[in-house]
């Protein structure tokens, strides 16, 4: 919630765990959230950034799939940021380099 208002690219994905949130839960969650923080920022009697911004927000399915995804929209100047159970971005952690390895000899960017 807290990062939201600073990002504009959100991808959702269930992890491989029985108990994990269904991706199309969380995408769900997300929109509802930034619902929230529309009507926050009309409440406000000074307009900010926040109404005039747009969100995108993808149902990634599997990690390989969203590591690639993020790495595809990322620009030079961006950061990609993972949240999750430490299994979970360990999980990313090891797609990354997988993914890594198969186009640029391994180097993290």
């Amino acid at each position: 919630r807290r990062l939201l208002p600073y990002s504009r690219e959100v991808i959702a994905i269930k992890p491989d765990n029985p108990r994990g949130l269904p991706s199309k839960d969380l995408v769900v969650a997300i929109k509802e959230e930034i619902a929230g923080l529309s009507e926050e920022s009309k409440d406000n009697s000074i307009a900010t950034n926040q109404e005039r911004k747009q969100y995108h927000i993808y149902d990634a399915k599997d990690v390989s799939y969203a590591v690639a995804l993020a790495e595809e929209m990322a620009g030079e100047e961006d950061v990609i940021l993972a949240f999750g159970s430490l299994s979970f971005l360990k999980d990313v952690q090891k797609e990354k380099r997988t993914q890594d390895n198969m186009t640029n000899g391994g180097h993290l960017r």
